[in-house]
């Protein structure tokens, strides 16, 4: 077997642990859903800029629509590749939050300054949402004396 066929293989049952299932399962459905977020919004200035740009406004350099469509693609590419394979990381997780963090900041600060549409504070509410959302599932939870594993207790069970 090749290493690019190892790459896109989907872990055998048995190779995963078995008790492990809230928080792979939460943090497999995170990754779908932002996956697909950002595939969607990756790729929709390089399907239509002309509707991209009906909705968030004109744009003066299409190149960097376009770079930053691909780039926002290529993280949707690795968080679904990381759902498929059921793969619990922490560069997975660093990739997920940071560029959350970081589209966040831009679509705030260059909306402020008026650089950017006010509808791209839309996006920063989803972004918001789903820092919400791994910030809750990556941390151990602190009542009843029930605790729930983070990120790093939880990859060290994983194959």
């Amino acid at each position: 077997m090749n290493r690019l066929t190892m790459f896109f293989e989907k872990p055998a049952r048995s190779r995963r642990a078995t008790n492990d299932g809230k928080p792979v399962l939460g943090f497999t459905n995170l990754c779908v859903v932002q996956g697909l977020y950002y595939l969607l919004t990756g790729l929709w200035p390089l399907l239509h800029l002309d509707s991209f740009e009906a909705v968030t406004g004109p744009k003066t350099d299409h190149w960097l629509v376009r770079t930053v469509g691909l780039l926002v693609a290529v993280e949707a590419a690795v968080l679904l590749l990381a759902a498929w394979r059921r793969q619990l990381t922490p560069e997975v997780a660093l990739l997920a939050i940071a560029s959350a963090l970081a589209l966040t900041a831009v679509d705030v600060f260059y909306t402020l300054t008026g650089t950017i549409a006010p509808i791209y504070l839309l996006d920063a509410v989803a972004e918001v949402l789903l820092i919400a959302c791994w910030v809750r599932l990556l941390l151990p939870e602190k009542h009843a004396g029930a605790s729930r594993p983070g990120l790093a207790e939880a990859s060290s069970r994983i194959a």
